[in-house]
């Protein structure tokens, strides 16, 4: 939505007014929408789109309609009206490392303000007694395995719990009322590695559709997914640095390899983890049965070996 962040772009919307340029042409939204009913209208990251934006989104949110520069009524009853944004995600990330460090026993008992020159955020008597006798052995564990499940859980909820709180309340400055108050909040947790696990699957299920047209099959171990994983997650950056990371280092090498002729149809790819040198990955090729001398492990039978890592991680 950053191509609205002006106010004279916002008309783009509903068309140009009369004497401007292209106002027999419909607004952007509305005639895309009158021309196909049915459909999923999103907002992408909203929060860049000037605030004149929102009063067009009441309208449409409220009535269910809009009408152009033309004087034509759109109807939105049967879109589903999806709106993105960032607002609040430093909250969420904040929340979900806390949480994660008070589950892995990370539990920060002071820090100094170097500017205010003073000790804050110092831990309650309970904690800091809970802490001493734990380190003393004072305490022993009795919880049983299912009262440490249920209090997980409550851990989970109360962080979450917190997170929406700030982020509805950083959204309420941004947006106006009564366009929140017509919205539905859906706020995401952040990533996981075994989130990234499954987007690198479905990248790898891109990349092996473009191969197929070629008669060239690709695996990738789990060893090797779990590698990529470990250096591009970044609970910061989301899904977007293990894209770079796959379309760099694995599908970048595929167009010389192809070109070379040392990935050829009817072949198979398979890229491991490399036993041999440290912090690389390692492409293997196996040609089809009718061309590949007999092996008495047929399933392991490499004939070709790449003569470099995929990449090096230093």
């Amino acid at each position: 939505m950053s191509e609205y962040s002006e106010p004279h772009t916002v008309a783009r919307l509903v068309g140009s007014p009369p004497g401007y340029v292209s106002h027999d042409e419909g607004g952007q939204l509305t005639e895309a929408v009158r021309q196909r009913p049915h459909s999923v209208v999103l907002f992408d990251e909203i929060e860049n789109a000037h605030p004149n934006v929102f009063a067009y989104l009441l309208q449409l949110l409220d009535e269910g309609r809009l009408t152009d520069m033309r004087g034509i009524t759109v109807d939105f009853t049967n879109c589903v009206i999806i709106a993105t944004s960032n607002i609040g995600a430093k909250h969420i990330l904040a929340a979900s490392e806390k949480a994660g460090d008070e589950a892995s026993g990370k539990v920060t008992i002071g820090h100094f303000d170097s500017e205010r020159q003073q000790l804050e955020h110092i831990a309650d008597a309970n904690a800091g007694a809970q802490v001493a006798e734990e380190v003393n052995g004072d305490k022993k564990d009795s919880t049983s395995p299912a009262q440490e499940k249920a209090l997980a859980r409550k851990k989970v909820a109360n962080w979450k719990t917190q997170a929406r709180a700030a982020v509805l309340a950083e959204a309420a400055r941004v947006f106006k009322p009564q366009v929140l108050n017509r919205m539905t909040v859906i706020i995401f947790d952040p990533l996981t590695p075994q989130d990234l696990k499954r987007i690198f699957r479905l990248q790898q299920k891109g990349l092996a559709d473009l191969l197929s047209e070629q008669r060239i099959d690709l695996v990738v171990e789990e060893d090797a997914v779990t590698f990529v994983v470990e250096r591009a997650y970044s609970r910061h950056f989301g899904a977007r640095r293990l894209k770079r990371f796959f379309d760099k280092n694995i599908t970048g090498r595929l167009a010389p390899w192809i070109l070379s002729g040392w990935l050829r149809s009817g072949m198979m790819l398979r890229i491991i983890v490399s036993k041999t040198r440290k912090n690389s990955l390692e492409a293997h090729v196996r040609r089809p049965s009718r061309l590949r001398p007999a092996c008495k492990t047929d399933s392991l039978c490499v004939v070709d070996r790449c003569p470099v890592s995929l990449f090096r991680v230093s």
